[in-house]
């Protein structure tokens, strides 16, 4: 019991958060309420091919702070986000680093990526990890 409440569990109040890992220094929890002064406002439509969500502005914590934080090697050139069902896209570092309009944003109990400027595949619901390589 010690081992599953120290290193598996989980506890629901701690609200939603994915784990930044890969090719950085400071490997960490992302959880939303540890970042809200560094929040951002973007206007974004969801064009997926499938899927469509009219103009909304989105308010959330851009990318590039998050792995920022986790300072990434400077071997690096992937990002990786991977959603809790294995769904998963790939950006390249030196588009992410400049790029304020992709941002995590808490929807329910779950992050979101919202990727503005980007087709809708890009976008990536109930966010896990994120992983530099």
């Amino acid at each position: 019991a010690a081992y599953y409440y120290t290193q598996v569990f989980e506890p629901f109040w701690g609200g939603p958060s994915c784990h930044i890992e890969g090719a950085v220094s400071r490997p960490f929890d992302y959880r939303p309420s540890d970042f809200r002064d560094q929040e951002r406002t973007v206007h974004a439509e969801l064009r997926g091919q499938v899927t469509y969500v009219a103009a909304q502005d989105y308010r959330g914590v851009p990318l590039n702070v998050i792995l920022s934080s986790a300072e990434p090697e400077v071997k690096s050139g992937r990002v990786r986000v991977i959603a809790s069902d294995g769904y998963e896209v790939v950006f390249e570092l030196a588009e992410v680093m400049p790029n304020d309009d992709l941002i995590l944003i808490q929807e329910d109990d779950t992050l979101r990526l919202v990727a503005a400027n980007y087709e809708g595949g890009h976008w990536v619901r109930m966010v896990a990890r994120i992983v530099v390589e």
